[in-house]
């Protein structure tokens, strides 16, 4: 569990290695759920190391094999709410692989599935605060498919963020000083802004952006160790700075984003097998120079660009680079552009 935040990419791949080479191994049908449950996880975290490394096809072959595995697992013990909980898990990993791919389409019945096991799972013991939030996460990312995929936003997608968000009050109001809940809390708050944007409710949506700047930064001060809490809460100042960038309130998004960036790098700097945040902080440095572009820092903003434009180099076809890089080359291409 420590070495889930406190390792480098390189560490968990050796150990989830060695992880597997033991558990190939193992009889599925002699397993007990708690032990089935293990090498699901085990699987699902040489995914996990798979993604953030920048190996898409091999996450979502390890992805798929801990998914499998479960679902067997469930047929096996159908009144194990633990593999039940990991069963819908093991879909939303699968579905946020291809929600980072681009793949909108995919990712919605994945997470449709997710949602349907989570739901079931409230229903099985509807006063269980994890289960409440598992829901949430459901709801939440059925709506984020629906925002970030180009889909028209509609009741449906209004009426996911409004459960998530009252799942997730219930759960605060129950743990109030939880700084996982805060964290957590603060990503929902997130999607609820996204949502404000598009229904042009631009008040609402910095509020609650301010709000779930708060909150990760909360949860960050309280576990000042966790890798994942440092990296939520470089992304609720990049959503901040977006809401205040269409408010006016430049220079104040400037800093936000400046400061995102640093944390970013700073953790990419700690651990450079890590090439989600290597990509997670350049594409926010495109931003922050289309941001200088606009406060009239032209010199500037084309200095970054320039700097940027190294990074972007790849070899072979463009369609054959992974869908984040497609999409963040073409907002360079349009930065730089402008």
């Amino acid at each position: 569990e420590r070495l889930k935040t406190d390792a480098d990419l390189e560490t968990l791949a050796l150990i989830s290695g060695e992880a597997s080479r033991h558990l190939q191994d193992l009889d599925p049908d002699r397993l007990s759920a708690d032990t089935g449950k293990k090498v699901a996880l085990a699987l699902r975290q040489m995914g996990r190391v798979s993604q953030y490394q920048g190996k898409p096809e091999d996450a979502l072959e390890a992805f798929t094999r801990s998914r499998d595995f479960l679902s067997g697992l469930y047929k096996k013990f159908p009144d194990n709410a633990d593999v039940l909980l990991e069963l819908g898990n093991a879909e939303y990993y699968i579905g946020n692989l291809h929600y980072a791919q681009g793949q909108y389409d995919i990712a919605m019945e994945s997470m449709q599935t997710y949602h349907r096991l989570a739901s079931k799972l409230l229903e099985s013991d509807p006063g269980n605060p994890d289960w409440m939030l598992e829901l949430s996460y459901s709801h939440n990312n059925l709506a984020a498919v629906q925002l970030q995929g180009g889909y028209k936003i509609n009741e449906e997608t209004l009426k996911h963020i409004a459960e998530a968000v009252r799942l997730m009050e219930e759960v605060v109001a129950l743990s109030p000083e939880d700084e996982a809940v805060a964290s957590v809390y603060a990503n929902t708050l997130a999607w609820a802004a996204d949502a404000q944007l598009q229904t042009c409710n631009l008040e609402g949506a910095l509020t609650s952006r301010t709000r779930s700047k708060q909150l990760a930064e909360f949860s960050m001060l309280a576990d000042p160790g966790n890798n994942d809490l440092k990296k939520n809460h470089a992304y609720a100042l990049t959503g901040l700075a977006r809401v205040q960038s269409f408010t006016g309130q430049l220079d104040f998004a400037v800093q936000n984003l400046e400061l995102a960036v640093s944390e970013l790098q700073q953790l990419f700097a700690a651990d450079t097998s890590n090439f989600h945040y290597r990509d997670e902080a350049r594409d926010r440095r495109v931003m922050l120079a289309k941001l200088l572009a606009e406060t009239g820092q032209l010199e500037l903003a084309r200095s970054m660009l320039q700097e940027l434009e190294k990074e972007f180099e790849y070899t072979g076809e463009f369609i054959d680079q992974n869908g984040y890089f497609r999409k963040e080359l073409i907002n360079f291409l349009l930065a730089y552009t402008d």
